[in-house]
């Protein structure tokens, strides 16, 4: 299956190099990597194609999808990310991912609880989500119109363009929601999303304000390390 994240040639580039960063700041060799949301695992297996870690680790509520990650080859297991605790020991994942879950998610504090909880001392969160404010979306709002990717509800989506979304981060209060989590964000970039490829403008303006300004841009993807908490 293909991926949102992986159909533009921009965001795989961009992935790779917070890849590069990611490894380049983990100590151990043999890293655990977690996916949570994983979905049929495409994503999951870019980033263990890149990474090489000894161990991989999918979690999403979604038996179908957990059967395909463990036709890859990876550990598999079922979790409900609003409620539940996930099946792993404290500290003992070096690198967590989340491409595009917390939109979501009713409660986001359980999944980043619970990500801080089997991160080990230093490890790292990768995250992207969608941008409530992003530049095409403030012409919208500006507009009266519902912005991209906005909805309200998980089980009745009621936006054109909404998804099941619950609620949109803008890139400061992503910021400061992983910061009160224990997350320190020490990488921010923007990407693309297939959604504006169909009109030519706004795909291009887009790659413009992704590159030189992320908080403009469709898609925040942001990298952030564990701390200590305060």
């Amino acid at each position: 299956m293909s991926s949102p994240l992986l159909d533009i040639g921009y965001n795989r580039n961009i992935l790779l190099e917070m890849l590069a960063k990611a490894r380049s700041l983990l100590k151990d060799e043999k890293i655990v990597y977690l996916d949570v949301g994983s979905g049929d695992c495409t994503t999951t297996q870019f980033v263990a194609d890149v990474l090489r870690p000894k161990r991989t680790i999918s979690v999403d509520i979604n038996e179908e999808m957990l059967k395909r990650c463990r036709e890859r080859g990876f550990e598999a297991v079922r979790a409900d990310l609003n409620t539940e605790a996930l099946p792993l020991e404290e500290q003992s994942v070096d690198l967590v991912t989340a491409f595009e879950v917390v939109e979501h998610l009713c409660d986001k504090d359980n999944m980043l609880e619970e990500v801080y909880r089997v991160l080990k001392q230093g490890g790292l969160l990768i995250l992207s989500t969608p941008n409530l404010v992003g530049l095409a979306n403030r012409l919208l709002l500006l507009a009266g119109r519902t912005p991209f990717y906005y909805d309200v509800s998980p089980k009745r989506p009621l936006s054109k363009y909404g998804y099941g979304h619950v609620n949109l981060y803008t890139l400061e209060l992503l910021k400061r929601h992983i910061l009160s989590h224990g997350f320190e964000p020490i990488g921010v970039r923007g990407l693309l999303t297939p959604l504006y490829a169909r009109y030519i403008l706004i795909k291009s303006v887009t790659l413009f304000m992704a590159k030189i300004k992320p908080s403009l841009a469709p898609i925040l993807l942001v990298l952030a390390r564990k701390i200590r908490r305060r």
